[in-house]
């Protein structure tokens, strides 16, 4: 679900929140981008190192079967991560002195 702002071809949403794009075409783009900003650190609200179970928590109201769904569908399990879906190596996290890890 998206709250507040708008994706590039979205028209709307629907009454359960989620985006409603023009075309397959938009969508895509978005989804692209999303997880684009994901795996390069860019995202607000998730990380490479987080599971389809705990995106889908932050993503859809039926997290549970959004992440059954999507992990049947890219041959994984649920708990899977981004980075060991696309095989990338862990994200180096610093703490900066008196601050939250970067």
């Amino acid at each position: 679900m998206y709250k507040g702002g708008k994706y590039e071809g979205q028209i709307g949403t629907c009454k359960g929140g989620h985006v409603r794009f023009r075309n397959g075409a938009a969508g895509y783009s978005a989804l692209y981008h999303q997880i684009d900003k994901m795996l390069s650190g860019e995202s607000k609200f998730y990380t490479q190192d987080m599971t389809l179970l705990q995106i889908g928590k932050l993503y859809a109201k039926n997290y549970r079967l959004w992440a059954k769904n999507l992990a049947k569908n890219l041959g994984v399990k649920p708990n899977t991560t981004l980075e060991e879906y696309f095989d990338l190596p862990p994200r180096v996290k610093i703490k900066v002195q008196g601050g939250p890890p970067l």
